[in-house]
C-alpha cells in the first residue's frame, strides 16, 4: 500500500506541477502589466519543469522507495554530508567556530579547514531545516536540485550563444544527465556542483561582449566576486578549475581580442577576492601544509588515472555498462554494491551520442563549405583551447609512468589534487558548446537537420540512464535506543566500533544522539586529532584493562556502539577486542539486532 501511495504521489507531481506553473504565468501575462518579458520567463519555467520531470524519471526508484528515508548512492561520504548539515546548524545557533569541532575525535577535536564542509550547500541545508528536520530528505533534494540546475545552466549558456531553444535544451541533457554527474551522485555532493562552470563561462562571455557602460562593468565585477566566493566554499577542486578557466579567458581577452578592460576587471576581481578572504586562505594553506593528514598528495598517491579509452568507454552505471573497457582492463575494479564509490572517480565516459554526432556535423560543415562568422570562429577556438588544456590535465600520471611531466607541473600549484579525472567535466562542457555552435550553424544552412535534435535528446538521455547497482539504498533506520541516549542530559561520549574511515554511518547517528564521539569520518583531519584512537590501540595491544577503563572514565565514555554490519572493515577486529576485555560486571548490552550491538558502561 505504501509503495502504491509513493507511486501515485510521483505521478501527481509529474502531471500537476507543470500545469500549475503554466497557469500562474499565463495569469500574470494577462492580468499584471510588468516590464519583464513574461513569454521569456514562461519559457524558462517550462524548461525547468521539463528538466525536473527528466530528473524524477531518472531517480524514480528513489521516489518509490521513499525520498525521505533512502539515501541516494552507496552511503560512503553521503553520511558525512548529513553530518555537515547538522554541524553547520549547531555551530551557527550556538555561536561555535564552524571550522573546529570537538564533537569528533574527542577530546582533542579536529579542525575542519581541509574537510569538505561544502559550506554553500550546508547553508542552504541550514535554511531548509526550518521546514524539515529530515536530513536525508534535504540531502536528496540538494542532489536532485544539482541535476536540474546543472542542466538549466547549460541551457541558459547555450541559449545565450546560439539563440536556439531546442539546441539549448539538448545541451542541458548532455551535461546535467552525464555519466560524470551520475558518478558523483553516488556520494560526493560537493562534486555535483558542476553548474558552476557554465555560470562562470556565461559571466566571462558577458564581460567579453559587454557594452561600454561603467555600471555594467561593476555589476559583472560584483557577480564574479560573489561567484568565486561561493565556489571557494563549495569545493576546492572546482575552485581550482574555475581559476584555470579564468586565466585562459584572460589570455584570450588580451592576446586575441586586445581587450585590456576585461582583463583588468577580472584581475581586479581576483585581487579583491584574495584580499577579502586572505586570512581564511592563509589559515587553510598553513593548516594543509603543517597539520593536515592527507592534504598534500605525493605523486605516488595519485588515484584514478585517465586515458583516451576512459573517455570513450560506456559508464558501468549505464544501460551499456558491460561494455566499459576501462573497468574491464583494470582488474582491481569490480562492479558490485560494496565498492561503487571506490571507482566512481575513475568514470569519465563521454556520451557517444555527443562524440559521434560532433564528428559527423563537423564533416558535413566542411563538405558543405559553410563559412563561420567571426564570433563563431572565436568561440570555437576558445572552447577548443579549453578542452585541449583540460584533457591534458585530466590525463594526470600515466598508468605505467607516475612521473608524468604534466602532472608534475600542476602538482606544484595544486598539491591537493590527486584525482585527475575530475578535470574531464570541463572537457565535456567545452565539447557540448562546440557541438551546439556547429550544429546551430548546420541548421541555419539546412532547417531539416532540426529533426535530428529530438533524436539526440532521446539517445543522450537513454544512453546515460542509470542502471546496474546505481540505486544502492541504505534504508537502515537507527535503533530506537539512540533516542534514549540523546535524552541523556550528561556530557557523555560514545565509542564507535569500527572507528573513523571504516564507519561513515556513525556520522549520521551522531546527528541523532548529538553526543561527542572519540572518532570521526571526515575528508582530511588534524594530525593530532586521533589521540583517543592511538591511546585505545595501545591499551588493546598491551591488554591493559585498568588503563583502558581509566581512559574511558576520563572521557566520560558511557556507550559503545558496535556496527555488526561493518565487521571485516579496517580496525574492526582490533577495536572489537575492547568489548571482550572490558569486565562483564561493568557493561550491559541494551540493544542488539542484526545490525548493532549497543553497550552501556558503568564506570
Amino acid at each position: 500500500m505504501e509503495k502504491e501511495n509513493n507511486e501515485n504521489n510521483v505521478k501527481k507531481m509529474i502531471y500537476v506541477l507543470p500545469s500549475k506553473f503554466s497557469y500562474i504565468f499565463h495569469f500574470l501575462k494577462k492580468r499584471i502589466h510588468i516590464k519583464i518579458n513574461v513569454d521569456s520567463v514562461l519559457e524558462h519555467i517550462i524548461v525547468l519543469e521539463l528538466y525536473t520531470l527528466l530528473t524524477i524519471l531518472a531517480f524514480h526508484k528513489l521516489f518509490i522507495l521513499g525520498i525521505d528515508r533512502v539515501l541516494i548512492g552507496d552511503g560512503g561520504d553521503g553520511y558525512q554530508f548529513l553530518w555537515n548539515f547538522w554541524w553547520i546548524k549547531k555551530a551557527i545557533l550556538e555561536g561555535r567556530d564552524v571550522f573546529y569541532t570537538d564533537y569528533l575525535f574527542y577530546p582533542k577535536g579536529t579542525y575542519l579547514y581541509a574537510h569538505t564542509l561544502t559550506l554553500t550547500y550546508s547553508l542552504i541545508a541550514f535554511l531548509l531545516q526550518n521546514f524539515t528536520s529530515n536530513l536525508i530528505l534535504i540531502y536528496n533534494i540538494l542532489i536532485l536540485a544539482s541535476v536540474i540546475v546543472a542542466s538549466y545552466s547549460v541551457f541558459f549558456l547555450v541559449k545565450y550563444i546560439t539563440k536556439n531553444l531546442l539546441l539549448s535544451f539538448l545541451g542541458g541533457i548532455y551535461f546535467g544527465f552525464s555519466n560524470y554527474m551520475y558518478a558523483k551522485i553516488i556520494g560526493q555532493l560537493n562534486l555535483t556542483a558542476i553548474f558552476v562552470f557554465p555560470i562562470l563561462i556565461f559571466l566571462l562571455l558577458k564581460l567579453l561582449e559587454r557594452k561600454e557602460k561603467i555600471l555594467k562593468l561593476f555589476y559583472l565585477m560584483f557577480s564574479l566576486f560573489i561567484f568565486y566566493v561561493l565556489v571557494f566554499f563549495t569545493d576546492l577542486y572546482y575552485f581550482s578549475f574555475t581559476l584555470i578557466i579564468t586565466f585562459i579567458f584572460m589570455l584570450f581577452f588580451v592576446i586575441k581580442k586586445h581587450d585590456i578592460v576585461s582583463f583588468m576587471v577580472i584581475l581586479a576581481t581576483l585581487i579583491f577576492f584574495l584580499i577579502s578572504l586572505s586570512k581564511l586562505i592563509f589559515i587553510m594553506f598553513e593548516f594543509s601544509n603543517k597539520r593536515c593528514e592527507s592534504c598534500i598528495i605525493e605523486l605516488k598517491d595519485v588515484l584514478h588515472l585517465s586515458s583516451l579509452i576512459n573517455y570513450l568507454s560506456f559508464s558501468p552505471f549505464s544501460l551499456f555498462g558491460k561494455y566499459n573497457y576501462y573497468i574491464n582492463l583494470n582488474p582491481s575494479y569490480h562492479l558490485k554494491p560494496g565498492n561503487l564509490f571506490s571507482y566512481a572517480d575513475s568514470i569519465i565516459s563521454l556520451p557517444w551520442s555527443l562524440t559521434f554526432p560532433l564528428l559527423i556535423v563537423t564533416s558535413l560543415l566542411m563538405f558543405k563549405r559553410v563559412y563561420l562568422s567571426k564570433r563563431e570562429k572565436e568561440l570555437l577556438f576558445l572552447f577548443f583551447l579549453v578542452s585541449i588544456i583540460f584533457f591534458v590535465l585530466s590525463s594526470g600520471p600515466e598508468i605505467l609512468n607516475r612521473e608524468n611531466l604534466v602532472f608534475k607541473m600542476y602538482h606544484k600549484i595544486f598539491p591537493y589534487i590527486r584525482v585527475s579525472t575530475r578535470f574531464s567535466i570541463v572537457v565535456l562542457l567545452s565539447l557540448i558548446i562546440i557541438f551546439m555552435i556547429l550544429l546551430n550553424k548546420l541548421i541555419k544552412k539546412d532547417r531539416k537537420f532540426t529533426l535530428f535534435i529530438p533524436l539526440l535528446m532521446v539517445a543522450s538521455y537513454v544512453e546515460t540512464f542509470p542502471q546496474n547497482f546505481f540505486f544502492i539504498t541504505f534504508d537502515l533506520p537507527p535503533p530506537s535506543v539512540i533516542y534514549t541516549i540523546k535524552s541523556d542530559k550528561e556530557n557523555i561520549t560514545i565509542l564507535n566500533i569500527p572507528p573513523e574511515w571504516a564507519n561513515s554511518f556513525s556520522m549520521y547517528l551522531q546527528t541523532i544522539h548529538e553526543k561527542k564521539i572519540l572518532d570521526g569520518y571526515i575528508s582530511r583531519r588534524d594530525t593530532e586529532s586521533i589521540y583517543s584512537l592511538v591511546m585505545l590501540k595501545e591499551f588493546i595491544r598491551n591488554k591493559d584493562v585498568e588503563g583502558l577503563l581509566k581512559f574511558l572514565k576520563e572521557q566520560n565514555t558511557r556507550y559503545i556502539i558496535h556496527y555488526k554490519f561493518l565487521r571485516g572493515e579496517a580496525f574492526a577486529t582490533t577495536f572489537e577486542e575492547i568489548i571482550k576485555i572490558i569486565p562483564p560486571e561493568i557493561k550491559e548490552v541494551i540493544w542488539e539486532d542484526n545490525y548493532y550491538i549497543i553497550i552501556k558502561l558503568r564506570i
